[in-house]
């Protein structure tokens, strides 16, 4: 072999230790999966979805095997404030992925693993579960952990364990409530003093997009939606609004938006909406907007009436609402 030779053998395994090297990722913390990809925690949803970033984008998440209570519903202040305490925002979280990598709403269904200095990483979803603010559902996921969130789950319910002490199951009423209120013809947790039961739950997005346009410390609770009876693409969107020296059930804000199932285009106040389409809204007590009767606008009481009894029978939404990173 000659001296030329033993030159350029040397160069080509340099270089390929070199290669070898820029490709090797770093191992993950103690206990957290081998296969999960490190994310930054960008911003809470609620109590079992988050938004990351994570490989260059933001993306939503769905916590997989997990289901906790939505807007408006026993014990969801407290499982989303957990949520938000557990991981706050800019935190870093490893996402594993589960049997299904998203959902209809492209969404990304994952494992959450939390790190901890000095200790082993815990899996969030089966914390939650434990605690008693989520309860175990087997629609999102492969079978991987359901064992464990199963356990999770019986342990709280057997130790009336969060959610389970206080309310009547996940998306139940209050249990004091449901109690009080037995026999009553009131459906407590929908509102149905109109007659047939028209409330529905706007979801996180549409909240969040109407305390967008609000005063700063000002939130929403107890958020429900009736379809328009006059035009089938629009909803009422009624909440109580809480913030300094503003108790739930002293004001009720309502609002028209042109669908509940996903961020809205637009979102108008009943005032608002009233002013730009000519139909005037009478305006009586509280300090905002505590009744509203819009002529022809059906569907707008209902709405108050929704959220009416879903504080009346709620008594956690008298609390102070949590205060989340923004």
């Amino acid at each position: 072999m000659t001296m030329r030779s033993v030159t350029v053998l040397v160069v080509i395994v340099s270089a390929l230790m070199s290669f070898s090297v820029l490709h090797v990722r770093a191992a993950n913390p103690e206990g957290i999966p081998a296969s999960a990809i490190g994310a930054k925690v960008v911003e809470h949803l609620d109590g079992d979805k988050i938004v990351v970033y994570v490989l260059g984008a933001e993306r939503e998440v769905l916590m997989a095997g997990i289901d906790a209570p939505e807007p408006g519903e026993c014990f969801f202040e407290e499982s989303a404030s957990r949520v938000a305490e557990l991981i706050p925002v800019g935190a870093e979280i490893y996402l594993e992925t589960s049997g299904d990598d998203q959902d209809g709403k492209n969404r990304l269904i994952r494992y959450v693993w939390v790190p901890r200095e000095g200790l082993k990483g815990y899996l969030l979803n089966t914390k939650l579960a434990r605690e008693g603010y989520a309860g175990f559902s087997d629609d999102k996921d492969s079978p991987r952990y359901f064992d464990n969130l199963r356990e999770g789950q019986q342990d709280a319910q057997d130790n009336d364990r969060g959610l389970w002490g206080a309310c009547q199951g996940l998306h139940g009423n209050p249990i004091e409530v449901a109690a009080e209120a037995e026999g009553d013809s009131v459906d407590a947790g929908s509102g149905s003093r109109g007659g047939e039961d028209r409330c529905e739950f706007p979801v996180i997005q549409v909240v969040t997009a109407i305390e967008s346009g609000l005063d700063a410390g000002i939130g929403l609770v107890a958020a429900r939606a009736v379809k328009s009876g006059d035009d089938p693409d629009l909803y009422f969107v009624a909440a109580g609004l809480t913030g300094p020296g503003i108790e739930p059930g002293d004001a009720i804000g309502v609002w028209v938006v042109p669908g509940i199932s996903e961020s809205p285009t637009n979102v108008y106040s009943a005032n608002a909406f009233a002013e730009e389409f000519g139909v005037w809204p009478l305006l009586t007590g509280s300090l905002f907007l505590a009744l509203v009767e819009l002529k022809g606008a059906d569907g707008i009481e209902e709405a108050i009436e929704c959220t009416e009894d879903a504080i009346s029978y709620s008594p956690h939404l008298r609390l102070p609402p949590p205060t989340l990173p923004s």
